[in-house]
């Protein structure tokens, strides 16, 4: 937790608890095997964009792959073998190739790179929102940039350190700190805490499909959280155990279990 943080009002506790779902809220869904066996064993960075999702391989090779588990080569093999960071967004790929920020067109497959060379190399998390990209450096400081590479620090140097995981959603930053749960308005530079405190303490990921956040815990379930922070988990207890790579598009989880691909709805 940010050291800046001061403390909450016995009343704001209450409030926070109040806005949590029960612990036996479920979503009823239905977990399937789409798209070949061990298809996407040698994936290394995963993002979605246009209702899709797409991948880069360990030989830094792209592909799209479709809701229904077809996929497709994208550009050249081992085009992005120097890849760090991969996020979607407004129809281009970006990626944080050798610390520099590149912006790729998947379609025509033209890249530019954005900024100067080696901004980027401290960036270890990544992720877009309102046509801008937040980056998470090593030294816990946030950045803003824009879609021609131009960046903004946001809050002071280091205020995010104890960051653990980051996504965003309806143009605010999720942040998990010492196993809570924070929501950020980059613009005006406020924050408050979603739900109650400590309540993600066995996060092991988390992701959003700009509506919900999903997070997935140690004992291998997942859950969906609401910007209020009421949460209920999907499908059964437990059944993600084996999940390496998690990915959403409207409300279906996609997720990469002992190499292949799955689909909860």
């Amino acid at each position: 937790m940010r050291l800046s943080r001061p403390l909450f009002t016995a009343l704001a506790l209450l409030v926070a608890g109040a806005l949590f779902t029960p612990l036996d809220a479920q979503i009823v869904a239905t977990k399937t095997k789409i798209g070949g066996t061990g298809e996407w064993k040698e994936t290394a960075a995963i993002t979605t964009m246009n209702r899709a999702i797409w991948t880069i391989e360990s030989d830094g090779t792209l592909y799209r792959t479709d809701l229904s588990g077809n996929w497709e080569q994208v550009g050249a093999d081992g085009a992005f073998k120097k890849t760090t960071q991969l996020v979607g967004m407004d129809g281009a790929l970006y990626t944080i190739e050798n610390g520099s920020l590149y912006s790729n067109n998947p379609r025509s497959l033209r890249w530019t790179q954005l900024g100067r060379t080696g901004d980027w190399k401290g960036t270890v998390s990544m992720v877009s929102t309102a046509g801008f990209l937040y980056s998470l450096e090593t030294d816990g400081s946030l950045y803003r940039t824009s879609k021609s590479g131009d960046w903004t620090p946001v809050g002071e140097k280091g205020s995010f350190q104890h960051t653990e995981f980051l996504a965003a959603m309806g143009g605010l930053l999720y942040t998990i700190e010492g196993g809570s749960l924070y929501a950020t308005a980059p613009s005006k530079g406020t924050w408050r805490r979603v739900g109650k405190q400590g309540d993600y303490a066995n996060t092991i990921d988390m992701v959003s499909d700009g509506n919900y956040l999903f997070t997935l815990e140690e004992d291998g379930t997942i859950y969906r959280v609401d910007r209020t922070g009421a949460w209920e988990y999907v499908g059964r207890r437990g059944a993600y155990k084996n999940a390496q790579w998690m990915a959403a598009i409207d409300g279906t989880v996609y997720t990469i279990e002992n190499g292949s691909l799955h689909r909860t709805r």
